[in-house]
């Protein structure tokens, strides 16, 4: 019978595209086979290169090695170095904040911490001091520019830290001693005798110049006292008369018992 009459030859063939390996025709997967889909992926996924993820180094590692070692520094989990890591953004942001307190009150250290009770009720032991350079931001500046005393703010209204004028830190004239944080109190010129001018109930007992080794003023500046002593500074010899040059500041901002942090560490402490 002619070829193709009943169709045999047709089904031979296709039979033939289906199992005959030497036909050499290329096998049409069946849909039922469940290799088929298998076979031809794998052939696909062969015909592709892989590569490794990027950055990724050339070995398909990490790729730290081609950071460097400040890169390796920032990025490594090895926790010594994240223990370092940390303890240097936290020195680095404490140093950040102090230049920028610096440049707002132009005293270094902006931050003074009360280490005694002679200035209470209104500062306390143990409190952070913001402190701030005399006449930093007024007309013609100097550190006199700006110090209200407690008679000129008894005058004007003028209060600070619960009563009036200011409270300034001042050098004393020894040298290495310690800067005492006490309130303005009055102003007087040199060789002026200013035991007159004083309120007597804060002289210590004292009724003469004669009496004091600090009078007459050996210089102009100011008479200082603690709000919780009963005398001037200068009236117990804790200081000679304040001249304006030594006047490290003017206290602004007082924060409760932040400053114990620092006592502690040099051996006074907040609670004794």
């Amino acid at each position: 019978m002619p070829p193709g009459e009943d169709g045999s030859d047709d089904g031979a063939a296709g039979e033939a595209d289906r199992t005959d390996p030497a036909a050499g025709t290329e096998r049409t997967p069946d849909a039922t086979d469940p290799d088929a889909g298998a076979a031809g992926g794998d052939a696909a996924s062969g015909a592709v290169e892989e590569r490794p993820p990027e950055g990724s180094g050339a070995d398909g590692q990490d790729g730290t090695a081609d950071r460097g070692p400040v890169g390796t520094f920032l990025n490594s989990e090895d926790p010594v170095v994240v223990t370092v890591r940390e303890v240097l953004s936290s020195v680095g942001l404490v140093v950040l904040i102090g230049l920028v307190l610096f440049a707002i009150s132009g005293v270094w250290p902006p931050l003074v911490a009360v280490e005694s009770g002679s200035m209470e009720p209104h500062m306390h032991k143990g409190d952070l001091v913001f402190v701030m350079e005399g006449g930093r931001f007024s007309p013609g500046g100097g550190a006199d520019a700006a110090v209200v005393t407690y008679r000129e703010g008894r005058d004007s209204g003028y209060r600070s830290f619960g009563d009036y004028g200011n409270v300034v830190v001042y050098e004393t004239a020894g040298p290495g001693e310690t800067p005492i944080i006490h309130r303005a109190m009055f102003y007087v010129e040199e060789d002026e005798d200013w035991v007159a001018m004083a309120n007597e109930s804060h002289l210590g007992g004292v009724t003469d110049c004669q009496q004091i080794s600090t009078c007459p003023a050996n210089r102009s500046g100011y008479v200082t006292k603690g709000d919780a002593n009963g005398a001037y500074d200068q009236a117990v010899g804790r200081s000679e008369v304040v001249p304006p040059e030594r006047v490290r500041g003017i206290a602004k901002v007082r924060v409760p018992f932040l400053g114990c942090i620092r006592l502690e560490l040099a051996g006074n402490s907040c609670f004794s």
